[in-house]
């Protein structure tokens, strides 16, 4: 195999590709969205910030009052109060106040905008409070869920109160026992933020895979269907050989679409940390934390790296061979579909192989090369592979890889004769094993 004619097509295939003008608009509203994702936590936190609930609580007993918030942030935070489990999420912010029950302002105030509503305790003591809200709209779904948990734990404080249990006694009934996990003799626990960042590579994994196969596999089967349309092959085979050609196709278009991706990456990081800079820190805090590459092992990022790079190479080889079965554009989503139903298949494989990564099925389907740079990846982010499993599974898909493409070139050389009807399966078949 002569690598100077591939390195000559990767060339062609790249600088034709990245000049064109699909290329700078695909890239530069590819930009914009992320970074506009980049800023999407906070201009959600701005919106809810600007967005308040202004509730007058109607308590004449005064038996639950006393133990509501003044005022609620609309961050996503997770506390305990008196031992019960708060979960607030984003929603508006939420300011209580007390009001009499015989003021006729509150219905106009409702009315008017200037209370949201005003909630009425009913009940003589804690035990048998109800709540009736008196409202102009309903809040939005969150709010009201968040507005009745803030509720429910303002009773349940008072009915503990009057029970005559003493705050200690509540701590000690209600606090969350530890739970610490310790290894077995022989294994190495993976620290706990490192599992964490392992999980969202490879979230990031399976969204890259998912959408570079559909977009440049696709770019790779219309070139090569583009040439067998307006005879450029039968130029072209006459100074390289199918299969350099096909390499360089495959190569060309993943460098492209590296190029893309690296522009991509590289303004999702600079977004990221601009947005962690400018009160985005405190938001990802409450939230648990984001994605910080530094934690994450090497290897991982190692391995997150030659699984993207051969997953793509792999279904863009597969790619190529059903793209060099038709002879019009027109027919290459119908012969792709496969891919595209494997794609997903693979990809819905992968959400239950998260829950469990060290499952029986997953260690066998990891080694398939359409299966592996997903499942491999996985087990090596969430469990511990024996060391020669990821081996293994990066020799097949190298091979993969070569084989597909020497497939395509072969079906290529020969359906360079085959114009007109799109010729079976049967056919190819006999054509190759007469070749």
């Amino acid at each position: 195999m002569n690598w100077r004619p591939i390195g000559l097509i990767i060339k062609r295939e790249y600088l034709d590709r990245v000049r064109s003008t699909s290329f700078a608009i695909g890239t530069v509203l590819g930009v914009v969205g992320i970074i506009a994702l980049s800023f999407l936590p906070q201009l959600f936190q701005l919106i809810n910030q600007e967005t308040t609930l202004k509730v007058a609580i109607v308590d004449p007993h005064n038996l639950i009052s006393s133990y509501l918030p003044a005022d609620v942030e609309p961050q996503v935070a997770t506390g305990t109060q008196t031992g019960l489990d708060q979960n607030p999420s984003i929603s508006a912010r939420i300011k209580f106040s007390r009001a009499s029950a015989t003021d006729p302002s509150l219905n106009d105030q409702v009315k008017s905008g200037k209370l949201g509503g005003y909630v009425v305790v009913q009940g003589d003591k804690p035990s048998n409070v109800e709540f009736v809200m008196h409202v102009k709209e309903r809040p939005g779904v969150v709010t009201n869920s968040r507005l009745l948990l803030l509720l429910s734990n303002a009773a349940t404080q008072a009915r503990i109160r009057e029970s005559g249990i003493s705050p200690e006694q509540v701590a000690a009934l209600f606090s969350t026992p530890s739970l610490k996990m310790e290894p077995v003799s022989g294994v190495t626990l993976k620290d706990e933020k490192a599992a964490f960042q392992a999980q969202a590579l490879v979230y990031a994994l399976l969204i890259l895979l998912y959408m570079t196969t559909l977009m440049y596999g696709l770019q790779v089967a219309m070139g090569v269907v583009y040439e067998k349309s307006n005879r450029v092959i039968e130029i072209l085979i006459t100074s390289v050989r199918p299969i350099e050609l096909m390499l360089g196709k495959v190569f060309g278009i993943g460098l492209l679409g590296l190029t893309q991706y690296g522009a991509w990456v590289l303004v999702g990081l600079a977004g990221f940390m601009f947005s962690s800079v400018f009160g985005g820190s405190s938001a990802s805090a409450s939230a648990g934390g984001g994605l910080e590459l530094a934690s994450v092992p090497p290897s991982t990022l190692f391995f997150f790296l030659v699984f993207f790079l051969l997953g793509y190479l792999v279904y863009a080889a597969l790619y190529a061979a059903l793209g060099s079965l038709v002879n019009r554009t027109e027919e290459v989503n119908s012969i792709t579909t496969p891919v595209t139903i494997i794609v997903v298949g693979v990809y819905l494989l992968s959400m239950l192989a998260l829950g469990n990564p060290e499952a029986e099925y997953v260690k066998w389907l990891s080694f398939l090369p359409f299966l592996s740079p997903m499942l491999m990846f996985i087990r090596i982010a969430l469990s511990s592979p024996a060391w020669w499993e990821p081996l293994v599974a990066i020799a097949l898909l190298i091979a993969s890889v070569f084989f597909f493409s020497w497939l395509a070139a072969r079906i290529y050389r020969i359906g360079v004769l085959m114009y007109g009807k799109r010729p079976s399966f049967r056919e190819i078949g006999r054509q190759l094993r007469a070749s």
